[in-house]
């Protein structure tokens, strides 16, 4: 009861059913009323085919375009999101599941499998569909994994070819380079040769002619004895003209020198130019043969990297077929049925439900003040409880919601309710009233709380004996305290 005289007026025990199944991979479960719904997301069905084959039958100028266009389509394909009826998908559930208690499927429930042989028959069926598009998915792309590898065999066979056969042209191309350069060279060391011949041609005599003046001298200068005065004069004039002969010839020597080594000079200066350009030319073959292996490595790493995308995509589709294919092996009367007790109750034709609760034995001394200042004994439980999950209150709460309609769960909730309401049963009437006894004596509620709750009592007994032997009449004395919610 409460201040607006609010009453429990049904209390039901039910049970929420389930369906669990063993596998390899862990245990999987279904709502046997069907108010659950998994949604899978996964891969989109596409033509992967088509985009490997555009890169495929590409040529050398189009690649690059078509590896970007394939990756594109098999790194980013679309998704899509399959509803399997009655999977429970919910990851917070199964844990709480394990626990629960498993019976036989002949066990009479308040609510009957909505989720039948028939209708489990059907959802397969369903899942069947999508389950041989994922195998047709697989097979497009483990064909095109092949025509890839196909692929990037012939561009490595290609690449080798053209990369040979630049090095071999590029090898005659050096080859012709030096021949000419070779004859250039030859043809500079003959202009040498002629130059100097040329230029000692044109020294020649000049030198002989001083050459044989300065022998001439010095052939008199031995014949000049005696020591007069005239031959003084002419040994001293003859010694002059030697020395100035020997200057003349020494002058001419540095200057045919001189002309020779810029000779010389000339014709290493031209080795030395051919010789560059010869590096020169050899070193931009280099670079280009360098440039056509890094492009063809790049452009062959790129048309890996598709096929390990379709590898990961294999990978990621199969898991999606494996799961469903699990799903297709699942018999449904392999399946374990499983019911999770709660309570169900009406106050003033509004339903609400108690779900399973876990209790919380923590200490403290925060939670000694919450039970001290508690008002009344549902703020006291509710210090030592705590839903046991809240997904499953969730859909407990769902399926509350579907009693006030007139759906089928509704109807069979009102067929069954005069023989489960349990405070229409003496004996459970009288497990409360103990209970009730209980509390008061180990102080959960005061003897007010004690007082309402027993006049509660007393009235749904005497309805059971029909409603004639107690006529409640209003108490001059605990109708006009403040009344306080009693749970029952």
């Amino acid at each position: 009861m409460s201040n607006n005289e609010t009453v429990v007026d049904e209390l039901v025990k039910a049970y929420y059913p389930f369906m669990a199944f063993k596998t390899d991979t862990g245990d999987v479960y279904f709502d046997l009323l069907l108010l659950s719904e998994a949604e899978k997301t996964q891969t989109a069905s596409f033509d992967v085919s088509e985009a490997v084959a555009e890169l495929v039958e590409s040529h050398d100028d189009e690649r690059d375009t078509n590896i970007l266009r394939c990756k594109s389509m098999i790194s980013s394909p679309g998704l899509e999101t399959i509803q399997i009826s009655g999977l429970v998908n919910d990851q917070r559930i199964p844990p709480f599941l394990k626990r629960a208690k498993k019976v036989e499927s002949s066990q009479p429930a308040l609510f009957k499998p909505q989720l039948t042989q028939k209708r489990f028959k059907s959802i397969k069926e369903k899942i069947s569909i999508k389950e041989e598009e994922r195998q047709a998915l697989l097979e497009e792309i483990k064909q095109a994994r092949e025509d890839i590898q196909a692929f990037i065999k012939k561009v490595e066979e290609e690449n080798k070819e053209k990369l040979e056969s630049y090095i071999d042209e590029s090898s005659k191309r050096l080859d012709e380079q030096e021949k000419e350069n070779n004859k250039v060279l030859k043809e500079a060391e003959n202009g040498l040769v002629k130059s100097c011949k040329e230029l000692n041609k044109a020294y020649d005599p000049r030198a002989n002619e001083l050459t044989e003046e300065l022998e001439y001298v010095q052939n008199s200068q031995k014949e000049l004895e005696g020591g007069n005065w005239e031959t003084r004069r002419r040994r001293l004039e003859n010694e002059l003209k030697t020395r100035q002969l020997s200057r003349q010839l020494e002058n001419l020597e540095k200057e045919r020198a001189r002309e020779l080594m810029m000779l010389e000079e000339t014709a290493e200066k031209t080795k030395e130019e051919l010789r560059a350009h010869f590096v020169e030319e050899e070193a931009k073959e280099k670079h280009i043969a360098d440039k056509l292996e890094e492009n063809a490595k790049s452009s062959l790493e790129k048309i890996k990297e598709i096929s390990n995308l379709l590898g990961n995509l294999e990978e990621r589709v199969y898991s999606e077929q494996e799961y469903l294919a699990r799903l297709l092996e699942l018999k449904y009367k392999e399946g374990d049925h499983i019911r999770v007790p709660f309570y169900i109750h009406k106050s003033d034709n509004v339903y609400g439900c108690h779900t399973p609760q876990s209790i919380e034995n923590t200490g403290g001394v925060k939670r000694t003040l919450k039970l001290m200042l508690a008002e009344n004994l549902k703020q006291k439980i509710l210090q030592h409880i705590k839903p046991e999950t809240e997904s499953i209150s969730e859909l407990m709460e769902k399926l509350v919601t579907e009693l006030s309609d007139e759906s089928k769960l509704g109807k069979e909730y009102k067929n069954k309710l005069e023989e489960e309401n349990l405070l229409v049963s003496r004996g459970m009437l009288d497990k409360i009233e103990v209970g009730l006894y209980k509390l008061f004596e180990w102080e959960w509620i005061n003897e007010k709380d004690y007082m309402i709750a027993q006049r509660c009592l007393v009235e749904k007994m005497d309805n059971l004996n029909g409603g004639n032997l107690f006529q409640r009449k209003p108490d001059p004395i605990t109708e006009t305290l403040p009344q306080q919610e009693i749970p029952v």
